[in-house]
């Protein structure tokens, strides 16, 4: 996108019907890269100017008619320019910068917007365009280099668990994905799309070295899953990624943790005896209740979109009334190295189905300080993690 700053004067003239306004030069050109944003502070700048005509006229007033799409490869970028302010006296010196706001969001190609101005005292007059040109060029393929569970920053995935994807060139400056209003999130974002061994994958976060995203379903049964990274050009090809081979496993267990390094203090809420969350100088009472938010439970007790919104966990269910959308695979928990009770562990209500609650209990039994949190989930845990839970 383009900014355009005219410094004009700001008196009046007598016109006449023949006077308008022309620019010079009437055609320039940006060079940029696709999803790098420039430096907000050193923005890509050129000049103009803003002339009364004919030639000799004084301050001949002007004004932006229209501002005309010549040229858009990707169909979506269609207010990458703007003049501010739009109006003025000509004789008048225009900056012409690139915006970082749109132009990193765009697709790699050719673009050309024409800015057509006017005399607005005399709009049967001559307008005359500017025809601005960008050329954006490719930044790279994109490359993977790691994917782990976004809960535990370790290998392995589990269908419907959240993970991080690392890597290179792998979509725009940060986007975060919103559900629609059928509580999908969505598989594009940022002109990238993830698959896993073909299947889309709902995007939670994109940026150009990391993306969030949520393994479909139909990875269950499989051994492995082939990961790649999408990027579409204008000619319509899409840039791959190579393929990435990770593990699956029917669960993958991981507890988020407060400073989403994967291990150390775990993001728990004391829901027992006292509230608030979980800190050293906030422990939990032994005997209370906490809760503590995980994913790679695998598949869910009743079959769920990808990438749905979950709106409610407390529908009611069939005898034996299990738990709405809680994991097929048992749950249990031990807190310093002793079975705690769970209450309950149900997806997370307003949170992407990935997300796992868990409420326990912690043991009367175990000592004061951090101890160690170890979740279960089917045949697999998350005792690789080093999670701990502050107690008193």
């Amino acid at each position: 996108m383009l900014v355009i700053a005219v410094l004009a004067a700001t008196s009046a003239s007598v016109l006449c019907k023949a006077q308008y306004v022309g620019v010079a030069p009437r055609t320039i050109t940006f060079e940029a890269t696709a999803d790098t944003l420039p430096p907000v502070d050193q923005p890509p700048v050129q000049f103009i100017e803003v002339v009364p005509e004919p030639f000799g006229v004084e301050r001949v007033p002007f004004k932006l008619k229209e501002i005309r799409l010549k040229n858009l490869p990707s169909g979506a970028a269609t207010n990458f320019v703007m003049v501010s302010p739009s109006a003025g006296f000509a004789r008048a010196t225009t900056v012409i910068a690139l915006n970082p706001k749109v132009v990193p969001y765009m697709l790699s190609g050719f673009y050309q917007i024409d800015a057509l101005f006017e005399n607005p005292e005399n709009p049967e007059a001559v307008v005359t365009g500017l025809s601005v040109y960008l050329r954006l060029s490719f930044q790279g393929a994109p490359q993977i280099e790691s994917v782990a569970n976004a809960a535990s920053l370790q290998p392995g995935v589990s269908p419907g668990q959240l993970v991080t994807i690392r890597g290179a060139h792998l979509s725009t400056p940060p986007l975060v994905g919103e559900a629609d209003s059928a509580g999908l999130f969505p598989s594009v974002l940022g002109h990238s799309r993830v698959t896993f061994n073909g299947i889309p994958a709902p995007l939670l976060y994109v940026s150009n070295n990391q993306i969030n995203c949520v393994v479909p379903h139909g990875v269950a049964g499989s051994q492995t899953a082939q990961v790649i990274v999408e990027r579409p050009r204008p000619s319509g090809v899409n840039d791959a990624s190579p393929p990435v081979t990770v593990p699956v496993s029917e669960t993958s267990p991981a507890i988020f943790t407060v400073d989403q390094s994967g291990s150390g203090p775990g993001a728990i809420v004391n829901t027992g005896a006292g509230t608030g969350f979980n800190t050293e100088s906030n422990p939990a009472p032994k005997g209370a209740a906490i809760t503590f938010y995980a994913t790679g439970a695998g598949t869910w007790n009743v079959p769920y979109p990808d990438g749905s919104l979950v709106l409610s966990v407390r529908q009611a269910l069939p005898p034996p009334f299990p738990e709405f959308l809680a994991p097929v695979a048992p749950v249990s928990v031990t807190i310093g190295g002793q079975p705690a009770n769970v209450v309950r562990a149900a997806a997370q209500r307003n949170r992407v189905s990935g997300m796992l609650e868990v409420t326990t209990e912690v043991p009367a039994g175990i000592g004061a300080g951090a101890q160690p949190i170890v979740l279960k989930v089917g045949e697999n845990d998350n005792a690789r993690q080093n999670v701990t839970v502050w107690v008193r």
